[in-house]
């Protein structure tokens, strides 16, 4: 197999890094104390992953981003379906390396805002839980 970086003048990206934006936000009632959740408007959810797009953008030089639908399981047993959208990036082992920092401040900037337990960030098909 020819490798591309002997074809191509410019530097290969073999990088690619991720973040899942999710469309819901977790609320709890006052007076139970119950966890529940809001689905995002369209809107909304754009809006989140429009900022991260812009971030990947400004770090990496492009993003792109695309919906998905995804579940995972509540501590009590309950699974949650949701819309999520994978923004992403393919960048060089350089740009990963210097910005690393930066994408994980960004998935918990998500997590903060939409008050999640976790957000995920995939880089090179390897998933860590922010």
């Amino acid at each position: 197999m020819v490798e591309l970086q002997k074809l191509v003048r410019n530097e290969v990206m073999t990088e690619r890094v991720e973040i899942y934006v999710p469309s819901t936000r977790n609320d709890t009632e006052t007076l139970t104390g119950r966890c529940y959740f809001v689905t995002l408007t369209d809107q909304e959810h754009e809006e989140e992953t429009l900022k991260t797009t812009g971030l990947f953008t400004s770090l990496f030089g492009g993003a792109t981003y695309g919906p998905v639908f995804g579940a995972w399981l509540m501590q009590s047993g309950e699974i949650v379906r949701e819309k999520i959208h994978i923004v992403y990036s393919f960048c060089t082992t350089h740009a990963l390396k210097k910005h690393f920092k930066r994408v994980i401040s960004e998935a918990e900037r998500i997590k903060a805002a939409l008050k999640q337990d976790a957000v995920t960030v995939v880089v090179n098909r390897q998933a860590i839980l922010v």
